[in-house]
């Protein structure tokens, strides 16, 4: 704890020191009034002249209504479709380690 009070007490010192030597090292600057009111005439006319924005057309709302919906029916069936093949997998899993066991029986007993 007492380290990273050092180490940020240091970084403020640097900070300081950094912040004394460009203060002497620029030197201020009045700027021209008529460059400000230029530069801020132009911003203002991008401004006026950006689009305004406009309401969505229904067409562009029924098309995304129907891609939303077409794309929310093929994530469901996909999630469907996942969920058997892993049903299907546990299934094999199953009759086959229900064979490995039918197998073994048999041998067992002889050995009794």
């Amino acid at each position: 704890m007492k380290k990273r009070f050092y180490l940020r007490q240091k970084s403020n010192q640097s900070m300081s020191e950094f912040e004394d030597l460009l203060g002497m090292s620029l030197i201020p600057v009045v700027p021209d009034p008529a460059f400000i009111n230029n530069l801020q005439n132009q911003l203002l006319s991008q401004i006026r002249s950006l689009p305004a924005k406009s309401k969505p057309s229904t067409d562009q709302i029924v098309l995304f209504a129907a891609a939303g919906l077409l794309s929310g029916t093929m994530f469901l069936l996909l999630g469907i479709r996942s969920i058997i093949m892993i049903l299907s997998a546990l299934g094999l899993l199953s009759q086959y380690k229900k064979s490995i066991e039918k197998e073994r029986i048999p041998g067992s007993q002889t050995m009794v």
